[in-house]
């Protein structure tokens, strides 16, 4: 980094922790810098950055050009703002919280300890797409990753107790395919742009309604349709409703399909990052389509809650209109 920024490059991109460690060492100056650009910068705010952009910003020129980059507009943008721009330009291509219209919402009403189940369902059927997990915890995503490589998935695991190195290592995997599943926590899910994610589960509901637009981004990018399917227990309806209301639509509430018998537990979770069955489903079993999906109709409806203790029958499973069996196009 040193010998690059020897070479005074016209463009340079840096986190701001890691830019102040090379002004603190003298390596790098910002006296001829004329445009600053904060991309994703309420999560920046969000994950403790704002001291070092407040000091980035101090030591620049004052007549540089400055931007903000954000899908959400917390307080914390608009002080910032206020405070070092002159007579800002509020540009908004969407209104806030508006998500992409061309990914389909669903929700499913679950009990906490049948979650895993559920997603042993959705994954068996949704095997051709490449999927995107969201955990709320980094030790759940974890877990969660060692648990659908027992399902015969192949997946990875992105979150803050892993290295820098290892980090890479798993998003270039996704990327390229050899993984089919990823498990992420929020802030370390930041930057991933696979173009072809099918799929989305919020395993976890996020801690706060704007990240649940950041999330389901990931998918239907560029023209392409997408889904996003979120988890929440009876007693999330006011994590629900919230989201709802900053989307300003109701998530379609699905009933549960017949769920799976509880697998056992997996007994090396070193084999993290290998599944049985490469890109297809559960050993034995076609993956696709052995369940039925209804609409319950009404958006988010709490007022009922499917039977969570049925047994796997045969059978399709049914969308909408359409009969499906193992094959399934988002």
């Amino acid at each position: 980094q040193q010998k690059a920024l020897q070479k005074n490059p016209h463009i340079v991109i840096a986190t701001p922790g890691r830019l102040m460690d090379l002004i603190d060492q003298k390596i790098y100056t910002l006296n001829k810098i004329t445009i600053i650009t904060f991309d994703e910068a309420d999560r920046m705010l969000d994950i403790g950055f704002l001291p070092q952009i407040k000091k980035i910003l101090q030591l620049s020129p004052k007549d540089k050009q400055m931007m903000l980059f954000s899908a959400t507009m917390p307080s914390s943008i608009s002080t910032l703002a206020s405070k070092f721009m002159k007579m800002p330009l509020r540009i908004e291509i969407a209104p806030q919280g508006t998500a992409a219209k061309n990914v389909e919402q669903e929700l499913f009403i679950v009990q906490k300890g049948d979650k895993i189940r559920l997603l042993d369902s959705i994954l068996a059927e949704y095997k051709e797409e490449t999927v995107l997990v969201f955990s709320r915890t980094k030790h759940g995503a974890k877990r969660i990753a060692r648990d659908i490589v027992n399902m015969g998935h192949t997946a990875t695991e992105i979150h803050g107790n892993r290295s820098q190195t290892q980090r890479e290592k798993a998003l270039e995997g996704f990327t390229k395919g050899s993984f089919r599943i990823m498990v992420a926590t929020d802030i370390a899910a930041r930057g991933i742009d696979v173009s072809h994610l099918g799929l989305v589960i919020n395993f976890d509901l996020p801690e706060n309604s704007e990240d649940y637009v950041h999330r389901i981004g990931r998918t239907g990018r560029a023209g392409r349709s997408g889904k996003a399917i979120s988890f929440a227990t009876p007693d999330q309806r006011g994590d629900v409703k919230k989201i709802e209301q900053l989307i300003r639509k109701s998530l379609s509430l699905m009933n549960l399909p017949t769920l799976p018998a509880k697998r056992p537990a997996p007994r090396e979770p070193q084999s993290m990052h290998s599944g049985s069955r490469g890109r297809g489903g559960r050993g034995g079993q076609s993956g696709g389509g052995a369940r039925k999906k209804r609409r319950s109709g009404g958006g988010s409806n709490f007022s009922s809650s499917p039977r969570q203790d049925q047994r796997p029958t045969a059978g399709h499973r049914r969308t909408g209109n359409k009969q499906r069996g193992g094959r399934r196009h988002t």
